[in-house]
């Protein structure tokens, strides 16, 4: 692990690397053992269902699986696409998160060719890892960027193509 000797780098990369690569894992892993033995919330929390479906935990899940599993009140254990697709449909929400994350990359990457790969990146980077790593679809689309993100992205003009000689 890390020691002072090593200095603030290796503190700062080793925290990084422990935040990107294995809390967000730890965390699907929390939602799917616990929704392995509890029903589904078929999207209660969203707005999309208007408020019309309840999930009977008596808290958000994310506060639950942050008290249940890390063990702290108030602890929020935000997670990804994975995590919120088997929290409100199962394997099926999986999958279905799976499909419509499918075409956003692949209109992602159809505005890429016309916009140029650099500038793509550029505004995509940030909203696609949110959704990866910490952040329901629903809500990434519509309150992280990425849905304002693709709007723009669309109101972009074409790249000029160069034009050829003969």
């Amino acid at each position: 692990m890390w020691s002072s000797e090593d200095g603030i780098g290796a503190w700062f990369t080793a925290l990084s690397l422990h935040r990107i690569l294995f809390l967000p894992t730890q965390i699907t892993g929390y939602y799917v053992d616990y929704f392995s033995t509890h029903p589904p919330l078929f999207w209660a929390e969203s707005k999309v269902t208007l408020g019309l479906l309840q999930s009977g935990l008596g808290m958000d899940a994310a506060r639950l699986i942050g008290e249940d599993y890390i063990g702290r009140v108030g602890t929020v254990a935000n997670s990804g696409w994975i995590s919120t697709g088997y929290m409100n449909g199962g394997v099926l929400g999986i999958l279905l998160y799976a499909v419509l994350i499918g075409w956003l990359y692949a209109f992602i990457d159809a505005r890429a060719d016309q916009i140029g790969r650099n500038f793509a990146v550029g505004v995509f980077i940030i909203p696609v890892v949110t959704l990866i790593l910490s952040a329901d679809l629903l809500t990434t689309l519509l309150t992280h960027g990425l849905g304002a993100v693709l709007v723009l992205s669309s109101l972009c003009a074409r790249r000029p193509q160069p034009s050829v000689e003969t």
